[in-house]
């Protein structure tokens, strides 16, 4: 058995009727692991489709691609279910017996079977194939269902049915446009009559002969020939609104759900104001026309007036038969004669016989009243074709001009366009085509990005704030026309949009200067055009940055021009604008960030007023002028904000600090408030970059500082594990800096003490930091601290050259035995924090 999967079956009309369905199904002999291994790596694609259709997607067509199948969705765009390998043979319902792979089954179905779209001939039930019986129940075939289904059409929906090896189905139900409607309105609910125009076909057999002869189409033998009414305004509504109805046929059906025979209209956009809802075009407003169609005798006329006549009530408009449209519809056909009026080219009409056009353009023909049209075809010499290569589209009614004849050939012919209208009237009218000068140039440029940088405006020729387009791209595309284009060409002006379609023009001055320019990049004379190499644009920022907006693709559309202005051609550029963001401006100071944070400890320089403060250039190696702000969001501390913790300069400059606010929450005993060391943000931020506004979020840096004091991160220690007091002593024990030691957060060693005196004889620390050092005890009984517990200033000695360093009393108490006590030192720095460390003492008795 062959068990190539769905050839052309997916093409076209899927739905299922009596004359033949279609469905996929697998010989019960073979092996079904493969089909398994298909569903199972189909899942996932399979859970995708699932998922669009949930977000309101649909379904254009569903369609077979080598051994694939593909869902075109309307939004998304193609969804391929691939079926590599066997997975399934042809069944087809045919002449009412099943068909296996092009081979009888045997199996009949009953021609009284009541086979719909709803009620398909052949579907799966309990894991095997069933055939529709005539009382509307279902024959099992025997056959395991081993497979994919794909069933349906545009009109209820696809629906593709996965059968794996044990029988389990999974049931995909794929909406189109049509399936998707909910509601329909026509008229907005008023009465509305749709006329018909009936025409009685008379050509003579001489002119369908030739009509046939010179189109290769057949035309119709029908004695009468059906079409819209140009007065008929049936205006329709349609939601969702996102439903495309002009992909939609919709037809007319009663309420006894008789369909009017021959009767489809087709759905038109209507861009117009529609004064019923007060919306414009988007809002799923449409007008319905009817397609034109025969009636081949006056039986089958006066069936259509019987179905039309009054006691057949009001019809429904429908395109699913599921929503309809109020039953408002009447229906009204009369005698009528066809007169096809002027004809057209491109939707305008001829005047004096005489056009003229664009080369490479597909130019449609039409006439006046298309209603009265039955068909039309265009026709030129041989010469004409050869040498202007003129191709012809009759089926669309359009003709192309590929070639442009040289500059000394006349640049016109005679086009003839031949009609066959509604009453049969075969008629051609020539008209002269005369070729304009525009070439249709097909050039594709890609997106050209300019990142802004300050103009230079001492030096123009050296500015760098431009972008070029090269002129390769659009001489390639010009093809045989190019001599031509090189011969003619003198003049190019430019002109910017924001679409591109380059219908919504940029507002204002642009800023942008176009000049062509050689391979050197020397700026060219217009008469010098053809040689150029490249297309400059030259952005002036002051003036561009007010006409257009960064990270915004727009469209420079270039005209060039003969000596007498008249259009040669155009190319469309596509570009945009960029500026640095803010934070790419910044540059941190590896030895200052962990991360997104600034380890920030004070430095004595950018103390003013004892705050604790820090200099933000030590952070960064590079930093613009922009405006700093604490955040005010985030809580850091309770529900304190950075900005309740610290205060921050307004611009960020070299004198730029972040200060803590020394009053929130300041400790009792260190007077270290709640910002300190804590993660504080800092929001840097600017409007523009040389005059262009930035794009959301580009304009602004956020980072994070931990302000510190280097001494209170740091500690003191004894020299050794205790500092020995003799017990003895009587004017008391100096302890100085031979018995302890300070160390920074990084652990550099400080004397604590004071170690120097300045010139009036006063002493102070080398340590800049350090504002004054104290000592206590928890009990007096052992040891006493003297001078009320502060730290002795540093004094010259009597020799008047050396320095006695400051100390730190200790007078022992008399007592029995060697104790250990403990002294705290406390160590204020310079911003007022106080760092309080335990020292050992050992008072010793011998």
């Amino acid at each position: 058995m062959n068990k190539k999967f769905l050839s052309a079956i997916l093409f076209g009309t899927l739905m299922v009727t009596s004359a033949g369905t279609f469905v996929s199904c697998k010989d019960y002999d073979d092996d079904i692991d493969n089909l398994q291994g298909q569903i199972d790596a189909n899942k996932a694609g399979i859970e995708e489709l699932k998922k669009l259709i949930g977000e309101g997607d649909y379904v254009t067509n569903v369609t077979k691609d080598g051994d694939n199948i593909v869902v075109s969705f309307k939004n998304a765009g193609d969804k391929t279910i691939e079926l590599k390998d066997e997975v399934g043979s042809i069944c087809k319902v045919e002449n009412g017996e099943l068909y296996i792979d092009g081979k009888a089954t045997g199996i009949k179905i009953s021609a009284d079977a009541p086979v719909t779209e709803f009620k398909p001939a052949v579907k799966v039930e309990d894991g095997k194939w069933a055939v529709l019986q005539a009382d509307g129940t279902y024959k099992t075939t025997g056959i395991p269902a081993t497979g994919v289904t794909v069933s349906g059409s545009q009109t209820e929906g696809f629906i593709l049915t996965f059968v794996n090896a044990e029988g389990e189905e999974t049931v995909i139900e794929l909406p189109t446009a049509a399936s998707r409607i909910t509601s329909l309105s026509v008229a907005n609910g008023a009465e509305t009559t749709v006329k018909l125009n009936k025409y009685t076909f008379g050509i003579t057999a001489e002119n369908k002969k030739a009509w046939e002869k010179a189109t290769g189409k057949t035309v119709t033998s029908a004695k009468f020939i059906v079409a819209d009414n140009a007065e008929n305004k049936v205006s329709v509504r349609v939601n969702p609104v996102d439903v495309d109805a002009t992909a939609i046929e919709f037809v007319a059906i009663n309420g006894k759900n008789e369909v009017l025979p021959n009767v489809t209209f087709v759905a038109n956009e209507d861009k117009n104001y529609a004064t019923e809802v007060r919306a414009a075009y988007g809002n799923g407003l449409y007008h319905m026309t009817v397609k034109q169609f025969t009636l081949a005798d006056d039986k089958a006329s006066d069936a259509l007036d019987k179905a039309m006549a009054n006691d057949k009530g009001y019809y429904a408009l429908t395109a699913n038969k599921v929503y309809r449209a109020e039953y408002n519809m009447k229906f009204q056909i009369e005698a009528a004669t066809a007169a096809i009026g002027d004809i057209l080219v491109d939707d305008k009409e001829v005047e004096n016989e005489a056009v003229t056009v664009d080369a490479g353009k597909a130019h449609s023909v039409t006439v006046e009243n298309e209603e009265d049209l039955y068909d039309l075809y265009l026709s030129a010499s041989q010469e004409d074709i050869k040498l202007f290569g003129l191709e012809f589209d009759n089926e669309k009614g359009t003709f192309t001009i590929t070639k442009t004849p040289d500059v000394v050939t006349a640049a016109n012919f005679d086009l003839t366009v031949h009609t066959l209208d509604n009453s049969g009237k075969v008629a051609e009218k020539t008209i002269t085509v005369t070729l304009s000068d525009v070439i249709v140039t097909d050039a594709d440029y890609a997106t050209r990005t300019l990142a802004i940088v300050a103009n230079n405006t001492e030096d123009v020729s050296k500015d760098k704030n431009f972008f070029t387009a090269d002129m390769a791209t659009m001489t390639k595309a010009l093809g045989n026309e190019l001599d031509a284009w090189k011969r003619k060409v003198a003049n190019a002006s430019v002109a910017f949009y924001s679409d591109a379609k380059c219908e919504k023009a940029v507002e204002g001055d642009k800023g942008v200067v176009l000049t062509f320019v050689d391979a050197e990049g020397k700026e060219l004379t217009e008469n010098a055009i053809k040689s150029a190499v490249d297309m400059k644009f030259a952005v002036t920022n002051a003036t561009a940055s007010k006409a257009f907006k960064v990270n915004t693709v727009y469209y420079a559309k270039v005209t060039f021009t003969t000596t007498g202005d008249s259009e040669l051609n155009s190319v469309v550029v596509p570009f945009k604008f960029t500026v640095p963001t803010l934070a790419s401006m910044f540059a941190t100071e590896a030895a200052v960030f962990k991360g997104d944070v600034a380890y920030a400890y004070m430095n004595v320089a950018d103390q003013t007023s004892g705050e604790a403060a820090y200099s933000l250039k030590r952070a960064f190696a590079k930093y613009p002028e922009v405006s700093l702000d604490m955040d005010d969001e985030t809580a850091i501390v309770g529900d304190y904000t950075s900005a309740d913790l610290a205060d921050v300069a307004e611009t960020f400059d070299e004198n730029a600090k972040i200060t803590l606010k020394a009053d929130v929450d300041a400790d009792e005993k260190t007077n270290i408030p709640a910002g300190y060391a804590k993660e504080l943000i800092v929001i840097a931020s600017d409007k523009d970059y040389e005059g262009w506004a930035y794009g959301e979020g580009e304009g602004e840096y956020v980072f994070k500082v931990k302000v510190m004091s280097p001494i209170f991160e740091g500690t003191v220690t004894s020299i050794e594990s205790a500092v020995e007091i003799p017990a003895t002593s009587v004017d008391g024990y100096k302890l100085g800096n031979k018995d302890i030691q300070g160390t920074t957060y990084n652990k550099v060693a400080y004397k604590v003490l004071q170690d120097a005196v300045n010139e009036k004889g006063e002493g102070y620390w080398k340590r800049p930091e350090i504002a004054s050092v104290e000592a206590a005890v928890a009990s007096d009984r052992v040891i006493k601290i003297g001078n009320e517990g502060k730290a002795v200033d540093a004094a010259m000695a009597t020799d008047g050259k050396t320095v006695v360093e400051g100390y730190i009393q200790v007078l022992p108490q008399n007592i029995a035995t060697t104790t250990e006590e403990t002294i705290n030192v406390s160590v204020t720095d310079t911003w007022g924090f106080v760092k309080v460390n335990p020292i050992k003492v050992k008072v010793t008795v011998e």
